[in-house]
């Protein structure tokens, strides 16, 4: 089985060789090899393996138009967005047809405040929004976002999405300051659909910027210790020791990269209820960036591994 998977690598390598014009001279031995097992390890989710790997065959970087997908994701996978938009920026356009290269784009476009370039990377998504429902989610509630920072107005696009609209709906109620956030979170966490529990620690965030410090602590009450998660206990051991300034030390709805870390938190979610663990990593991985002080959300990183069957992945996240 192995040798017909290197075989069929060789073939559409060769293939796409020729439309490419790779000389000989770069398309050689020790490059193909290296890319073969930079994709045999992507695949296996060994993503330092891969990174290595592909890092040993770069010169295959602009000559096969699939190389800069997955160099991407692993780049982004091991924490180096940066990079990976480097890398994406020194790349020819023709290579740049994937959905993920045109949100690093849009991200740091947002965070770097470039209205301009913001739009213009908003503009190219689009065409990926009907390649699924998750690439729809995507580009709307990134357009919502982008509307949210720019023109500071909600979008109500974001409605069709169910409870999924809601949630986008109080950040960014949150954002402006508009206390209707609040109801939306409670909402959220009283729908009786799905597990929204996590949405108590913003609601009661929310409260405590408005210092109404009262709410907040009878609302902690719901906090079930023996089947909370991370964050959840943690927002009790704040409320119970009133240490309220730590909430905004960790989220602030203020923050543009807060709130967008979030999102892609969100996103990974989904990825990963359709065991999508490469691309909900992706996302896990952006909202890391965006918001490395949020590290409750490392525990869906660390479920991913460890469904993906990569216990050293997992063990790493946990300590």
């Amino acid at each position: 089985m192995f040798k017909k998977f290197i075989f069929i690598i060789i073939f559409i390598l060769y293939h796409s060789s020729l439309h490419s014009n790779i000389s000989n001279n770069d398309f050689n031995q020790r490059y193909l090899s290296n890319y073969m097992s930079a994709l045999v390890s992507f695949d296996r989710q060994s993503n330092s393996t891969a990174l290595k790997h592909f890092n040993s065959s770069k010169k295959l970087l602009n000559k096969h138009k699939k190389f800069l997908e997955r160099y991407v994701l692993s780049l982004v996978e091991s924490g180096q967005v940066n990079k990976a938009i480097v890398e994406i920026n020194k790349s020819d356009e023709k290579n740049l047809d994937f959905i993920e290269a045109k949100i690093l784009l849009l991200v740091k476009a947002l965070i770097s405040n470039d209205q301009d370039k913001s739009y213009k990377n908003l503009n190219s998504l689009e065409k990926y929004k009907n390649d699924g429902a998750f690439e729809k989610i995507i580009y709307e509630n990134l357009k919502n976002f982008t509307d949210l920072f720019y023109k500071n107005k909600i979008t109500n696009s974001s409605k069709e999405f169910g409870n999924l609209g809601i949630i986008i709906e109080a950040f960014q109620e949150c954002y402006l300051g508009n206390p209707n956030s609040e109801r939306l979170f409670f909402d959220i966490v009283n729908s009786g659909e799905g597990e929204f529990s996590r949405y108590l620690f913003f609601y009661i965030s929310s409260l405590i910027k408005k210092e109404n410090y009262e709410l907040a602590k009878k609302s902690s009450y719901l906090i079930n210790e023996l089947d909370s998660n991370l964050l959840l206990l943690q927002t009790k051991i704040w409320i119970d020791d009133k240490n309220f300034a730590k909430f905004q030390m960790y989220f602030s709805c203020d923050s543009k990269k807060d709130l967008l870390s979030e999102l892609f938190f969100i996103i990974a979610n989904l990825y990963s209820s359709q065991d999508n663990f490469i691309k909900s990593n992706f996302y896990l991985k952006i909202s890391e960036y965006l918001n490395p002080k949020f590290y409750f959300n490392y525990s869906l990183l660390a479920e991913n591994y460890y469904l993906n069957k990569n216990y050293e992945g997992a063990l790493r996240i946990l300590k």
